[in-house]
């Protein structure tokens, strides 16, 4: 397909619809992140035995949580 990046598309330009489309795929993968985040502290047993029933995090949990929301947060910025 060799349309022009100016052609529009359902009111929007090949170029817009390239960088929403580049937009959902940094967010789907801070998402997923935080999905599987979510999932090894479900699992991490030693997290869950406090005396609250609340988690503990460990530094490499704590790291990773950091790692995901500087990806959220740059997959978040506005765009010009």
């Amino acid at each position: 397909d060799h349309r022009d990046k100016r052609e529009l598309v359902d009111g929007c330009t090949v170029c817009q619809i390239e960088r929403l489309q580049a937009e959902v795929a940094r967010l789907r993968a801070a998402l997923l992140g935080y999905q599987q985040w979510e999932a090894d502290l479900i699992m991490h047993t030693p997290s869950w035995c406090t005396s609250n029933g609340l988690p503990i995090l460990t530094q490499a949990q704590m790291d990773r949580l950091t790692e995901l929301q500087l990806q959220r947060n740059e997959a978040l910025k506005e765009q010009p």
